[in-house]
């Protein structure tokens, strides 16, 4: 790129920025979950989960976020339109996956075409296209596009249930038991090993009294793992139900050695305490509980039945009963306050737009299918369609390997050039470039080659695989050894004042050995014809190199001109690194 051969890559500072932001804001809300501040998280995540609607973890957070604030008519809402969004995502996932699957086999057919022509390669230096796996399999999409496959397959299987774990959660928290039970059943098959499933579902058979249920479930949470404080929580409540107050008292306290900071054990600790006629340690407990959630009216109901009837002490159990009813108040108030949340339904072509794809097409109309890509099918052309496909003879090889002198000799012998004449002649080569800037963005744009039909260009060998496949070439490929090339690039660079690249001679030889095999590779299994020609068998027999020039392209070129335009005292840079650069 520094000699100009090539252009820069446009690398989309916007999209880059918009990503970086909107990770940011996502870790902020995690930290301020994690800091138990889901009030400061929530709307941040609907925001994220309305601006992103397939990045389904927005929806997961918020779905916890909602749930620790016990908001759960919104977060009802969530679930059915995350419920819509995956439906439709799981459809439009499953159909990109069937066109991925063709794409594999067009690819796989890519790789054993290009494996066939690597394993005539001996030299271990070059890095092979034809990649395998650890396994030996053959590796036919690039890192970026595995990513984009898994996120693909993940949505085609898409992920109800755990969907109805999160429903059944809401239901429960407005009291609809018998939907919350038939949601958490519905996820027994995925879930089952989960002991949170046990925990779940025994405090939902609580609910609807179905108690030996309850503590059956609950024990198999335990069975999965014994140390389990939601389990034992669970089993506590279920003991204390049936007045099995010992056995409450022991599932809660290891639930607290456990996890201390555990209000609703507490709580169940303190009624255990109760049931068993201890009122000073269920005093105790009791307040734990409200120390560690200051909103727990059904702990201060409980202090306050205990001082009214057990230790008779009238003030305490006033006070308490007080605080229970304007808790509830305050929580019926905020409840019926706080704001709902509207969730637009999308359509499936909406949310279309925000799948990723593993595709080769490009909707840039200026740039059709290259040699990079999978060959397309080919029929056979007729009559004046066959007649109407280009022709395009094409100068290539490394910078600095004699494709100027190239196309000056063709230029020589009447080949018609296509050059805009932007790159004038200079000290590095004073008989000019002969080159089209639209070369550089070939990346970007490869449509223009049609209009060279007939004509020669000049493209780098960097540049070979965006040439588009619906061209026929004649390809001229110049040779020159590597050592010459880099030390050839590093004198012009040196002259032009500007910087080269960080990397080391070895390294830079490398990577051009690997530029010109993907070249020569990409060229061959699209079957087009190419001609090496060695840069220095040139500027020795200039004669015989216009011969086999004229040959090769079938023309009548005027071959003593050509070889008249071979310049050799220009090759100055040979086997001593101490000679100046050529002009080349």
């Amino acid at each position: 790129m520094a000699l100009g051969y090539i252009d820069r890559p446009e690398e989309d500072s916007n999209a880059a920025i918009a990503n970086c932001e909107r990770e940011l804001e996502y870790n902020l809300a995690r930290a301020y979950m994690d800091a138990d501040l889901h009030g400061e998280a929530a709307p941040r995540l609907l925001e994220l989960y309305r601006a992103h609607p397939m990045e389904f973890r927005f929806g997961i957070q918020l779905a916890a976020c909602l749930r620790s604030l016990n908001d759960d008519h919104n977060l009802q809402s969530l679930l059915r339109d995350m419920a819509d969004r995956w439906r439709k995502y799981a459809t439009l996932a499953t159909e990109e996956s069937a066109k991925i699957e063709a794409l594999k086999a067009e690819r796989l057919e890519r790789w054993e075409a290009l494996k066939k022509v690597e394993d005539e390669i001996t030299d271990p230096d070059i890095d092979k296209m034809a990649r395998v796996d650890p396994r030996g399999n053959p590796v036919l999409f690039k890192d970026h596009e595995q990513h984009t496959l898994r996120k693909i397959q993940a949505l085609a299987k898409g992920n109800p249930r755990s969907l109805d774990f999160l429903a059944s959660t809401a239901a429960a928290g407005i009291g609809d038991f018998d939907t919350a039970l038939a949601l958490i059943n519905r996820t027994r098959a995925t879930h089952s090993g989960d002991p949170a499933f046990h925990a779940h579902r025994g405090n939902v058979l609580i609910s609807l009294e179905r108690l030996d249920e309850a503590e059956a479930s609950l024990k198999v949470g335990l069975e999965i793992d014994g140390l389990n404080p939601k389990c034992l929580m669970g089993l506590a409540r279920c003991y204390a139900e049936m007045e099995r107050h010992a056995e409450a008292l022991d599932a809660s306290g290891k639930a607290i050695d456990l996890q201390h900071q555990f209000p609703l054990a507490h709580y169940f600790r303190g009624l255990a305490h109760r049931g068993l006629g201890k009122f000073e340690p269920a005093v105790a407990s009791l307040n734990e509980a409200i120390r560690q959630n200051p909103n727990f009216e059904e702990a201060h109901a409980a202090l306050a039945d205990i001082h009214e009837n057990h230790l008779v002490d009238a003030t305490l159990a006033a006070e308490h009963r007080t605080a229970a009813e304007d808790l509830a108040a305050a929580n019926r108030r905020e409840s019926e306050a706080s704001a709902r949340i509207e969730f637009e339904t999308k359509s499936i072509d909406e949310l279309a737009k925000h799948l990723p794809t593993i595709e080769e097409e490009t909707s840039n109309p200026d740039f059709e299918p290259s040699l990079e890509q999978n060959r397309m099918s080919e029929r056979p052309l007729e009559g004046d369609e066959a007649a109407k496909r280009a022709e395009v003879v094409v100068v290539s090889g490394l910078p600095r390997s004699g494709t100027s002198m190239m196309m000056q000799m063709l230029a020589a012998g009447g080949v018609p050039i296509f050059t805009d004449g932007e790159r004038g002649a200079d000290e590095n080569n004073p008989r000019g470039y002969y080159e089209v800037d639209l070369a550089k963005g070939l990346a970007r744009n490869n449509r223009w080659l049609h209009d060279c039909d007939g004509k020669a260009v000049k493209v780098v060998t960097p540049l070979i695989r965006h040439l588009p496949q619906a061209i026929d070439y004649k390809v001229i490929h110049m040779l020159r050894p590597i050592d010459e090339i880099v030390r050839s690039q590093s004198r012009m660079l040196e002259r032009l004042d500007k910087k080269g690249s960080d990397l080391a001679d070895e390294q830079m030889g490398r990577i051009m050995r690997n530029d010109a095999h993907a070249a020569a590779s990409m060229l061959k299994i699209h079957g087009q014809a190419v001609l090496p020609i060695d840069y220095a068998d040139v500027l020795a027999e200039p004669a015989r190199a216009a011969a086999a020039i004229s040959a090769f392209l079938g023309r009548d070129l005027d071959e003593a001109k050509m070889a008249q335009a071979v310049d050799p005292s220009l090759h100055r840079e040979k086997a001593d690194p101490t000679r100046e650069a050529d002009g080349r």
